[in-house]
């Protein structure tokens, strides 16, 4: 073990794996999400409300009045706990972790619990291997439940390498291989010039969005290097400099790309935390990879101005570079894992992620292994709480966080 890590801290995220643990056998694997109202046709409607002044005031204050009720509005629309393929895709990376770290079999034997169901429960008819969401999606268009996603199925990947590092089973690293296939044969090449290219986010829209296309480029190196196949790992490149193309000066990446942003963005480039950790993290991997430099030079200068801008203090999570709220639960696991993922080569972040952990650990966990979603700030309200357990957006998503943490120091 590290000694520069306190023991304070490796019995704290020890301790806090655990709770983490026994909630999701409690639990089990179903549970809430953020889109699972939204994606409502009543919520729907309302969000396609014109943007003026009594169109944004109707969706204000529904929004404020969900944030207060969540667990109401969920039953009022009987709307059920649900099995997300990208939770579990997590939860299997997060066993893989703990595995790595502890060699404990209890651990082991989840994951394979886990892949069984992913494998059972991936979209079929499609060349090559995908998941998608168990509910619709209002984004610009509507994502029908059940869509393959990109964003999904490389969280998903992400579990079956693990699992493949973890068994030596040549079988996960085949189901990689046919993600990588899902990728390249059914999402739309949304740009594609002079060899920089970017992948949509599913197969029905036009998409242009960094953090995905770069985690898919990621994917791609990875397995390409793997298995020794040079046209993935060419493939993966080119996802790689569509980011690189459109880095700002500042270093951070918009979400949208640039062509798309008055499109989708109303001429307004959005940045927020676990976005940017999502990237910077896609950058190091493929450098990582690779060994192309110019990976290495764009994702550190993208750490600098995430580690000056994302945060107060270096320790508390800012959602995003104008505003501390609300605090999310998602970006602070992200807040978390980016940090840990980059710990081999990086070892300044450690005593800014022990604080981060510490924090995170004594102002979002509301019961024993249970996170709070948001902690949000309104005129004359205040700071108010919204407790209830997302089981993608923040029981996955911590685990994975902590358990990266945990073997990134334990191994």
């Amino acid at each position: 073990m590290d000694q520069t890590i306190s023991k304070n801290a490796v019995l704290n995220i020890d301790q806090a794996i655990m709770r983490i643990v026994a909630w999701i056998k409690r639990n089990g694997w179903a549970g809430w999400d953020p889109y699972d109202v939204k994606g409502l046709s009543f919520f729907r409607k309302i969000d396609a409300l014109p943007n003026n002044l009594l169109g944004k005031l109707i969706k204000r204050i529904l929004a404020i009045t969900v944030d207060f009720n969540p667990l109401f509005f969920r039953k009022l629309f009987k709307v059920k706990p649900q099995i997300n393929a990208k939770a579990l895709g997590l939860f299997l990376s997060s066993y893989c972790n703990m595995y790595l770290a502890t060699k404990d079999q209890q651990f082991l034997q989840k994951a394979l619990e886990i892949a069984s169901w992913l494998e059972q429960n991936r979209v079929t008819g499609l060349r090559g291997w995908g998941w998608g969401y168990s509910f619709d999606w209002q984004s610009v268009i509507l994502i029908p439940e059940g869509t393959p996603s990109s964003i999904a199925s490389v969280t998903v990947g992400e579990g079956f390498y693990l699992l493949y590092k973890c068994t030596g089973d040549s079988k996960y690293l085949t189901i990689c291989k046919k993600i990588c296939d899902f990728f390249v044969n059914e999402l739309n090449l949304t740009y594609n010039h002079d060899q920089v290219i970017c992948y949509s986010y599913t197969p029905l829209d036009d998409y242009q969005v960094h953090n995905t296309n770069l985690f898919i480029g990621e994917f791609l190196t990875r397995i390409g290097k793997e298995l020794g196949d040079n046209c993935l790992i060419e493939q993966g490149l080119r996802c790689g400099g569509f980011a690189l193309k459109e880095q700002q000066t500042e270093g951070f990446l918009p979400y949208w790309g640039l062509a798309q942003t008055e499109k989708y963005s109303n001429g307004k480039i959005h940045t927020d935390h676990y976005h940017s950790g999502f990237e910077i993290r896609a950058l190091y991997g493929i450098w990582k990879n690779t060994g192309d430099a110019r990976f290495q030079i764009a994702y550190n200068k993208y750490l600098v101005w995430y580690s000056q801008n994302l945060f107060e203090n270096q320790i508390i999570p800012r959602f995003t570079s104008r505003s501390m709220y609300p605090i999310d639960i998602h970006a602070c696991s992200e807040a978390i894992l980016c940090r840990s993922v980059l710990l081999p080569d990086h070892p300044e972040q450690r005593k800014y992620l022990d604080k981060t952990v510490e924090w995170v650990i004594e102002n979002m966990e509301d019961k024993e292994g249970e996170y709070l979603y948001l902690i949000k700030k309104l005129p004359l309200i205040g700071r108010y709480k919204i407790k209830i357990p997302m089981i993608r957006w923040g029981e996955a998503w911590m685990f994975r966080a902590l358990s990266e943490m945990y073997r990134q120091i334990n191994v």
